[in-house]
């Protein structure tokens, strides 16, 4: 992910799918399979992530946070990380200096 959109991490936020509700966009948007079974969103236009979810989860994925217009979707207005997930694929110059949780993979 992080060597498509050209930088070292790519920030995602969690949610629920009865909480999401696209405004736009639709026949813009594309999804990718993996073969373990997760699912990327992707826009058709431009290629930018939009989101992905685990093949263990049907009700809930992450959001590409680059794509929302303001943090006035969310209740907290300044959120915070909460932990750095695939890690396995982590560029060798980004240090992770602090003591949040770390998935090699999935959150577990």
């Amino acid at each position: 992910m992080h060597k498509l959109s050209v930088i070292g991490i790519s920030t995602f936020v969690p949610a629920a799918m009865v909480d999401l509700c696209w405004l736009k966009g639709e026949p813009q948007r594309t999804t990718f399979t993996a073969e373990n079974g997760s699912k990327r969103q992707f826009c058709k236009t431009c290629g930018s992530s939009l989101t992905c979810q685990s093949a263990s989860s049907d009700d809930s994925l992450e959001i590409a946070l680059a794509i929302l217009d303001s943090s006035h979707s969310f209740e907290d207005k300044h959120p915070q990380p909460d932990a750095h997930v695939h890690i396995s694929s982590k560029v060798e110059w980004f240090e992770i200096n602090d003591s949040l949780p770390q998935y090699r993979n999935v959150r577990e």
